[in-house]
């Protein structure tokens, strides 16, 4: 009898018995492993994009489609007619999450681009032909937790859902090339014109299809072929969606214009005028959120030079991606995507190379304590600079020459620990040990570094993200503004009010409830109105007696000195976004009637 089947049943004088346990084969075992890891990190990413969504103010990007839906929805009149949503499939989604719920927030607005950066967590499987069920695991770890891939999901800019559009049209071609299914090409297709309507977050995953679709002879085939035999119900059906979408149901007639404007508005981001953003940003962003990853990569560059062109192609879009960075003077923090991808792709080629390691037991016991060490004054490491905020930016922020000395100690401390191990022992063992550390603290210091942004209790680290954070002045004064109303005309959203000043989307937002909300840069009083609204550095432009005025600071910025309306850089050159509005002073008339 076999040790396995001596296991499973035995008998004795009373019959038959089950055994204590049973065994499981290795692929029983990796199953096993592979559930727990999704569950562990899928629950681990989904909670740091839902925890707190609503937390932050909507950026000025955010508030530009949420805002119009809003509008939209409750038919209340535009202020501006030449008022474009940045991204028409984020602002179709909002529409219809406004209309079924009749809830506008910050949550309902950013609720759809969580989602997408939910199923983000999971789509590494879905190319587990080319990753590997390692590599895939370990690119799914590392999207779950990645600081910048937690914020994007968080940001309603539509970078999350041109994400999802691009896996798309990528399965689309996996399909079509390897496959050789018809409706791959269908899937490119599909993804592209969702892609499109997302705005101008969708540019480089344009270029980065073309290009792989013109290297393939036979992709470049199928594509024409599929043009030629399209029918014109197809044809008509695309065309009908897509004015759907554009257009909310044809009830916005400025919608056919919101395909062109943000492609417009990225050719314009190239001419030359003053950046909001450092150039460095993008390198400084990779850098302060996931040091050891660089690390993990750069030795997975060196494995991957005998690999297939896959990680050779992605190293080309992350070179590709910081001269972006660097050059493009209209960057926004979520470009850094196209650089950290290609590192995460890099890594998980790093991890399937320890995978395929082969290990006898004193090699085992060797790693381990090699691996401690190396943790240790990791963790050393933290608790001396882990609590520092640096930069790149040496011009705004000056570094402490002495943490600067105890960081290069520490380095030099573990580049002699890795090799004592190597010359003491093996450096193949050493050089694994250092590659599983490495993986695991990086993997820790996102999960904090995504923690700690998500919280953004005084602004640490989202700096590149948001620009403000509530003082919670802002539900005072909403709540201040309702008992006005109450006291005026007897309903909590419909006293007159009159802000005095250009129109402000952000404050805009902010008095999306009111019903009887009128914009005028002229300080004049003429029909006295119940409730007036100044912006906090206007306090002298009220002069009437019968007026008293409340100052609410609504928002805190990260850098002490910008103010909440700066210029998005995006509309620097055509519709400012309005005047300083971050303090508001509330004046109310004393009295119930009209002077």
């Amino acid at each position: 009898m076999s040790f396995t089947n001596g296991l499973e049943i035995e008998k004795d004088d009373a019959g038959i018995k089950n055994a204590l346990w049973r065994t499981y084969s290795r692929d029983d075992i990796g199953i096993w492993f592979d559930v727990c890891w999704w569950l562990v990190f899928g629950a681990v990413g989904i909670l740091l994009r839902f925890h707190k969504l609503g937390s932050l103010p909507l950026s000025d990007i955010e508030v530009e489609n949420a805002l119009l839906a809003w509008l939209i929805v409750g038919g209340q009149e535009l202020v501006d007619t030449n008022w474009l949503a940045n991204s028409a499939l984020v602002y179709f989604t909002q529409i219809i999450i406004f209309w079924f719920t009749d809830v506008a927030n910050s949550i309902s607005a950013r609720v759809v681009t969580a989602l997408c950066g939910s199923v983000l967590i999971f789509t590494p499987f879905l190319f587990g032909r080319h990753l590997g069920r390692v590599g895939a695991c370990v690119m799914m770890a590392l999207f779950a937790v990645s600081p910048s891939l937690v914020m994007i999901s968080r940001t309603a800019d539509g970078m999350a859902i041109s994400l999802v559009c691009l896996v798309i049209a990528l399965l689309g071609i996996e399909s079509a090339n390897n496959l050789k299914v018809r409706h791959g090409i269908g899937m490119v297709v599909i993804g592209l014109v969702l892609g499109i309507m997302c705005g101008r977050s969708f540019v480089i995953p344009v270029l980065f299809i073309m290009f792989i679709l013109f290297r393939s002879t036979y992709l470049t085939k199928q594509v024409f072929e599929t043009l030629r035999t399209s029918n014109f119900n197809g044809v008509l059906a695309y065309v009908l969606i897509g004015l759907l979408v554009v257009t909310s149901f044809f009830r916005y007639r400025y919608g056919f214009m919101v395909l062109a404007e943000p492609w417009d508005h990225w050719v314009l981001g190239w001419s030359s005028y003053s950046s909001m953003h450092s150039e460095l940003m993008i390198p400084e962003m990779v850098f302060l959120n996931q040091p050891l990853l660089i690390l993990l990569a750069v030795v997975g560059l060196f494995i991957s030079q005998n690999a297939r062109s896959i990680e050779r192609n992605l190293l080309v879009l992350a070179i590709c991606g910081l001269l972006y960075g660097i050059v493009y003077s209209g960057v926004q923090s979520r470009d850094v995507v196209w650089v950290i991808i290609p590192l995460y792709v890099v890594c998980a080629r790093v991890m399937v190379w320890v995978s395929q390691s082969e290990w006898s037991g004193h090699e085992l016991i060797v790693a381990t304590v090699e691996g401690i060490i190396l943790g240790s004054l990791i963790v050393f490491g933290y608790i001396v600079v882990g609590g520092q905020e640096f930069t790149l930016r040496t011009a705004d922020y000056g570094f402490d020459r002495n943490i600067i000395i105890q960081v290069l100690v520490l380095v030099g401390m573990l580049v002699l620990v890795v090799a004592l191990f190597s010359a003491g022992w093996s450096a193949r063992v050493s050089m694994v040990s250092v590659m599983i550390i490495l993986f695991v603290f990086s993997t820790v210091w996102s999960i904090h570094r995504s923690w700690t942004m998500v919280e953004a209790t005084n602004g640490a680290h989202a700096n590149n993200w948001h620009k403000t954070w509530n003082t919670g002045s802002d539900k005072l004064m909403l709540k201040t503004l309702g008992n006005l109303s109450l006291r005026y005309v007897g309903h909590p959203r419909e006293v007159d009010i009159k802000v005095i000043g250009p129109f402000n989307r952000q404050l805009a937002w902010s008095l999306r409830d009111f019903s009887n909300v009128k914009w005028s840069e002229n300080p004049a009083l003429v029909s006295y109105p119940s409730v007036i609204l100044t912006p906090g550095l206007s306090e002298s432009i009220i002069m009437d007696p019968r007026y008293m005025g409340q100052e609410f600071q609504l928002y805190h910025d990260y850098y002490g000195h910008s103010n909440i309306v700066a210029k998005d850089k995006r509309n620097s050159k055509s519709r400012p976004s309005g005047t300083n509005f971050d303090t508001i002073v509330v004046w109310t008339r004393q009295g119930d009637t009209n002077p």
